[in-house]
């Protein structure tokens, strides 16, 4: 391990920002992830856990949801969020599980986090996951035809990269890897981050914000705009017409981190004529990541239109 690479594992674990998150993550583990609605009490779904998809990487494991079936399944390949700075799989076993009883195998990856890792890293990690996926495809009876990517929050930001390498050859050249070998036929992304340059120029929070950019790509707000990364470190700027047409995106109205950012990702896609679903949320205590509140209308009215979603994904219906 190099010097530089020494100095950023020990940045990423002094961060104040990554302890906060950890123990945001902590405490809302409980209704996260013991919610009713998120249970197996029966012991239907078989989960493999702790699955290495780079020998090399310690932080590059995934857990794999399914329900014992020899049919072949189709795959949802989700990314947790975390803004940037912390997560980890593990607070989105609750959710793996619910998406895997409507028949899916639930490929829940983790993946490094910045600042030790900077987004083009991340992104590789990722595209190294899908590979893997594609390559025990066989072994874990999963449909490699048949793969929706989804994601929430920071997440989503390389959920969306991942639909754009895999469908645009010259940005997967520019950001220097490798596309994946699997081909995306869905999206399913919640409460997303895909514009950095948005995210820094909100009012009042922009500035704090920038510490986002700082550790994915090396540019505060005060930077960013000389960085030579500007418009590459943003997946909205590479929305094109080869995406999947099955998209589902949730948002909410008063969600004041992401504000804007899944307006900004319809309008693009508007204009490269890919079609979606969408549900937002319009209460004001609904807000980031709403849906993982698992009770209340408008969370549980996300949450059924999201398992529709799925089911239909699963399924082959239009």
């Amino acid at each position: 391990m190099n010097s530089e690479r020494i100095f950023r594992n020990i940045l990423a674990a002094l961060s104040p920002q990554h302890v906060l998150g950890a123990l945001w993550n902590e405490m809302t583990d409980p209704v996260r992830n013991r919610a009713e609605a998120v249970r197996d009490p029966d012991g239907k779904i078989r989960v493999h856990r702790d699955i290495t998809y780079i020998e090399s990487e310690r932080d590059a494991r995934l857990d794999l949801y399914r329900a014992e079936s020899d049919k072949l399944q189709p795959v949802v390949f989700y990314i947790h969020g975390g803004n940037f700075l912390s997560g980890d799989k593990k607070y989105r076993r609750g959710l793996c599980t619910w998406l895997a009883k409507t028949g899916a195998c639930v490929v829940n990856v983790n993946y490094g986090m910045a600042p030790k890792y900077d987004f083009r890293e991340s992104l590789d990690m990722l595209c190294r996951a899908a590979d893997w996926v594609a390559d025990h495809a066989a072994e874990y009876r999963m449909d490699p035809e048949r793969v929706m990517v989804a994601a929430d929050s920071a997440g989503a930001y390389y959920g969306l990269f991942l639909l754009e390498i895999a469908t645009n050859g010259n940005l997967a050249y520019r950001l220097g890897i490798q596309p994946p070998k699997l081909k995306f036929a869905g999206a399913l992304f919640q409460c997303g981050f895909y514009d950095l340059e948005m995210l820094i120029h909100l009012p009042v929070l922009g500035r704090p914000l920038g510490i986002l950019t700082q550790g994915t790509m090396g540019a505060a707000k005060s930077s960013f705009d000389a960085h030579p990364d500007k418009e590459l470190c943003s997946p909205v700027n590479f929305v094109n017409e080869e995406f999947p047409r099955k998209i589902f995106l949730s948002h909410a109205k008063h969600d004041y981190i992401a504000h804007g950012q899944t307006r900004k990702l319809k309008l693009m896609l508007d204009r490269a004529g890919v079609p979606y679903e969408e549900y937002c949320a319009t209460s004001p205590i609904r807000r980031h990541l709403f849906m993982l509140q698992w009770s209340g209308g408008q969370c549980a009215e996300n949450n059924r239109r999201v398992q529709n979603f799925v089911t239909r994904f699963v399924n082959g219906e239009d």
